[in-house]
Parts: C-alpha cells; structure tokens; sequence
C-alpha cells in the first residue's frame, strides 16, 4: 500500500523537512537536558564527597581527641580526607597547625615526608576536659544564618614563596581577610621552595620581603596547603615547547584536584592567574570565585602581532578565556589598561553581567628596622634636596629597555650644557639569560663611552634600593605598555620625579594630574593636556615602539633624550612642584591602606554571595 499515493512531489518534501526539523528539536533537547543531567549530579556528586564527611566522623574524630597521640585513623578517613581537614579547622582555634607543612625548619625538616599530610588533632585541642568537649562541640555543621559560622577563604597562589609584586598582593590581601573578621581564616595553596621551607620560615621571609608582619592572633588562622612538588614542572612554561598554555591549563587543572583532595574552601581566591580552573570550581563545587588579574593572559595587542597558525592558536585562547570568565564572580585588575584589554578580549560577553573592578596593588616598600617609613613623613620630609641622579629600577629583561635607557642617555650626556646627572640601573637577574643580558648593557656603556656616568646594582639588598630612591631626584621607566609600574609608584612614594612611557599604566593610572586647588587627583589620563601647575610627571614615545606609527598622539610627546635636558633644565621650585603632586597622588591613590580598605569590601561583597548559593543547596550540603 502506498500511503503516499495522492500526495504531491512537494508536498512529500515539505513533510520530509518537518519531521527532519522535529528530528533535530528533539535532538538538540536531549542533548541539553543530558547535560544538564551530568552538570547537576557532578556537583552534587563532587559537593558530597569533598565538603561532606562520613555519617560516623564524629566518632573517628573523637578517637584521635582521646587517643595520646591525637592521630586520626587514615583507614576510617579513606578518600574523605578533605571533608576531615574542613572539620577540624572549622573547629579549631588554630588552624595553622593543621598546615601540610612543618610549623618550623630543623636540621632534619623534610617537608616531603608523608607525615605532614596525616590528619591528627593538636594537643591544644585535646589538652583536658574543656577543650576535648569544646572541639568535639565545634566540629559539627552549622547552619548557614549563624552568626558563628566560620568561613574559609582559599588563596590559589602555587608560588606563595616567592617575593614579586603577585606576592605582594597576595599577602597583603591576607591580612586583609584576617583584619576584617575574626571567623576569617585564610589558606594558602602553594609549592615549596625547597624541602626545608616550614610555615615558620614561609611568614618569616614575607616579613622580610614586604614588611608584613602576622602577630599570634592573625597567623594562627593561616593554613599552609602544600601542594605536590613533584608538579611544579606542570606550570613551568619551560617543560612545554609547544603550545605551553595549553600545557600549563592542563597542569592547572590537575594541580587544583590534588588540592581539592586536602581542603576544599568557601570561597576560591587566584592571586597569580590560573584562569582555566574557573569553569571546574563552578561546576564542581559551585565555589565562589574572585580574580586578582596582574596581565591579560590573552591581550588584544597579542593578537595583533601575530599571523597564520599562531594567530588561530591564541584566538582558541582566548576564547577559552573568555568561556572560563563567565565563572568569575568578581574580577580585580591591577590597572586601567589591564582592565581595557580583558574588556576588549571579552567583547562577546555581557559586559553588565561582568563584575570588573580596579584595584591597585599596595606599592609601598617594606618598612626596615629603625627606619622611618616614606608613608608616615611629612610632605616637606620627603620632598627634600637631591643628588642629581637618575635610577631605573627594574628586572633586567629585554622588553624593560634598558638599550633604549642607554641609547637616549648618551645623547643627553652630549646634549646638556651642564654637569650631566649620574644614571644607575637597579634590578634583580634571576637566570642565566639575565645575566647574559646585562653583560651586552654593560658592553653597551663601554661603547657609548658612559662608563663615568651609569653603573649597575645588581640584586640590590631592599636597604640599598631605599637610599638610592630617597636620595635621586628623577625615576625612569621605559617599558612600552607596562601593564601596571609597580616601580613609577615607589618613585612617587620617595618625593622623585618620574619620566615614563606614554602608555597603560603609569600614562593612565600613575603620573597623573594634581589639582592642587581641590587638593585631590584630577580625574583625567591625558597628562599633555595638563597645566604645569599639576603635572605630577613627564612622558615620552620613542620610534621603537609597536604602536609608534599607528598612534594618533605620537606626535604630542617628545623623546627620552629630549625630555631628559627638559627635565635637568627645570627650575629647584618647578622641580619641588612636580615631586610634591607625584608624592600626593601616589599617597592618595595606593597606599597599604587603601588596598586593604578595597579588598574588605570585595570580601563581603563574595561572602554575600557565598551565603547566596549555600541557602540553594539540598539542606545537609547547606550545613557543610
């Protein structure tokens, strides 16, 4: 039988296409509706197993609180160890001493050993009857209103130990989250630099390095997670010769599960930027997220630069980027540029729905023994006579420019019709290449016959960088598009006189304009539009830059050569005028203070939203 018969051409294909459409709807709804399927109970899966604990914890607790050595059975723990870890510092009074590394460095510290990742409950919290009952009391859930209810912030920063600008922020925003609550506690995920490092020496060197210092009552709520050293290869760009992003968001990834495997946070922090582990805290976890962005992993001007299979690569990048984005709850840049250049990454995106938000990183110097600190002088204590010295402070690398520093400062030296300035180049070498580097600067210096007036201070102790920035009148930067000028600000701070590139950060966030009237920081980036009276610092371009050709207002700025015999040219008063505004815009705009002040407000803003999401929980995964 022909159950078409009767029934036109057209009429056939017309019904064809339908039921083909009908086919495809149905399709694409399953699709849907299986993945959403798997998204829901891999969250619910991945909640239970890493935040919630046995039926019977308590009891497994209670041993080890009872037993002389506080050890906690690792057969009753099994696979459940990080929902373990969560109840015991939830509960504690010191959560540092549940840290995976030693408290403090011995002769025979050995950070690797497999001790330090045991579970057992501290003497402090078993020491008699009181505390026994106290912290059995406390490792219960609790409910989401409670006022009591701790909270734990994770900072994901695999490099804690190193002593950068990322560094900076990262312990600075510590305190921060400590100072604001005293139910905060803060754990830090991060690498060892070494099998002898221990918490101890960890704070210690923080201390050091910027001036932060946690008493007994803040770093008692610090907690160390140390993560497996044998993967620090995975984020070293060197061990990927091909498409190393890749490389390091798969490494990424795999480094945050081994962490989730000892604690599991509240809310998940990435001060060093990891952002393909984004879209997996969400979907996991439903944690949370805020980012600290020091540099677009994927830049506009990147894209810009590159051609063919390279262009496709990074283009896949940066969509990936963008995808990951769409997880963060708050996202932090450390300058107007670096907030620019994600925007324009992120184009596609609603950017109403986007939560981005400057926040400049503390730029002070670390305070030194029986040394007065620059941010507590009077104005006419720091704006003091000077040497007639030039410093630039910064890494040696290539892309800071220290060629086109030497290039341009000879042609000064020629130029000048007075005693020429000293020039001293202060930075750090990390690696051969870098010493390398200075090498050809130095030979550079030979032959542009300087040698009388640069020299070179090579990994300079902080107190020798402090003399040199309190006694030298002009600060340089020559670094085309630096995100931010970490350096430019350290200049302000000391009452010196920068002279920058025109460009991202110091053009638009640090050498801008007083208004001396008002006493406060003009709201304008355009420093050349700006009256001598409020100028808080000078620009150049140089015809080596990228963007030389295709920037309208080249022409509005002068050379470095040029603006070197303006700048040694001006007047005692005309100079005090500018170092005065640098200093109050500097003061204004990125002190300690500030940045602290800031990062409080972005952690109710987060905890808000925590305590949003855990109310949409199933009631026990709320409790947890």
């Amino acid at each position: 039988m022909d159950i078409f018969k009767g029934q036109s051409i057209a009429e056939n294909v017309s019904s064809s296409k339908g039921f083909f459409h009908l086919t495809k709807s149905a399709i694409v709804t399953f699709i849907l509706l299986f993945a959403y399927t798997v998204y829901k109970s891999l969250r619910l899966t991945c909640i239970r197993f890493y935040l919630i604990p046995p039926t019977m914890f308590r009891d497994t607790i209670k041993k080890g609180v009872n037993s002389s050595t506080g050890k906690i059975s690792t057969k009753e723990i099994g696979i459940k160890k990080s929902s373990f870890r969560r109840r015991l510092l939830l509960a504690t009074n010191s959560p540092l001493s549940y840290s995976t590394l030693p408290l403090n460095t011995n002769d025979d510290t050995d950070n690797s050993q497999s001790k330090y990742f045991n579970l057992k409950v501290i003497p402090n919290d078993r020491k008699n009857k009181e505390s026994k009952d106290s912290f059995l009391m406390n490792i219960k859930p609790i409910n989401v209103d409670d006022a009591n209810r701790k909270r734990i912030f994770g900072f994901f920063h695999p490099h804690a130990y190193a002593n950068g600008g990322g560094e900076r922020v990262l312990w600075e925003a510590v305190m921060g989250t400590l100072t604001e609550n005293d139910k905060n506690i803060c754990v830090i995920y991060t690498f060892a630099v070494d099998n002898k490092m221990s918490v101890g020496s960890l704070l210690k060197n923080v201390n050091k390095s910027f001036g932060i210092n946690f008493d007994n009552n803040l770093n008692k709520r610090i907690c160390i997670i140390h993560l497996n050293d044998k993967l620090k290869w995975m984020l070293d760009p060197k061990s990927w010769k091909f498409a190393t992003l890749i490389g390091q968001a798969i490494g990424s990834c795999w480094i945050m599960f081994t962490a989730w495997n000892q604690l599991v946070p509240d809310v998940w922090i990435d001060t060093q930027g990891w952002p393909f582990l984004y879209f997996w805290i969400w979907a996991c976890l439903d944690l949370p997220i805020v980012s600290y962005v020091h540099y677009p992993l994927v830049s506009s001007d990147m894209l810009m630069t590159v051609k063919g299979i390279k262009w496709i690569y990074w283009w896949i990048m940066s969509k990936l980027y963008q995808f990951n984005e769409m997880f963060v709850n708050i996202t932090l840049c450390n300058s107007t540029w670096t907030k620019e250049n994600l925007l324009k990454i992120w184009n596609s995106l609603d950017q109403s729905a986007l939560n981005v938000k400057i926040l400049y990183p503390p730029c002070t110097l670390p305070r030194q023994d029986n040394i007065e600190s620059v941010n507590d002088l009077p104005i006419d204590k720091v704006i003091t006579l000077r040497d007639p010295i030039m410093v630039y402070l910064a890494q040696f690398r290539p892309e800071k420019r220290h060629g086109l520093l030497l290039n341009h400062f000879a042609k000064y030296v020629k130029s000048t019709n007075v005693k020429p300035y000293k020039l001293v180049l202060i930075g750090s070498t990390r690696t051969q290449q870098d010493s390398l580097y200075v090498d050809t600067l130095k030979k550079r210096v030979n032959e542009l016959n300087l040698n009388n007036y640069v020299s070179f201070e090579l990994n300079a102790p902080t107190a020798l960088v402090e003399e040199y920035l309190n006694r030298a009148e002009i600060g340089l930067n020559c670094m085309w598009k630096e995100h931010f000028g970490i350096s430019v600000v350290e200049y302000e701070l000391h009452g010196m006189l920068p002279i920058c590139h025109a460009s991202a950060g110091p053009l638009a966030d640090i050498v801008v304009p007083y208004d001396v009237k008002l006493n406060k920081v003009k709201d304008t980036t355009n420093i050349v539009t700006v009256s001598n009276e409020e100028k808080s610092g000078f620009f150049f371009k140089d015809e080596s830059d990228p963007d030389f050709k295709s920037t309208a207002i080249v022409q509005t700025y002068p050379q470095l050569h040029e603006v070197l015999l303006q700048v040694t040219a001006l007047s005692p008063d005309e100079k005090k005028r500018i170092r005065t505004n640098a200093l109050l815009v500097a003061r204004e705009k990125f002190g300690n203070d500030t940045f602290c002040k800031e990062w409080q407000h972005v952690l109710r803003e987060i905890w808000s939203v925590e305590t949003s999401r855990r109310e949409l929980r199933g009631k026990v995964e709320a409790l947890y």
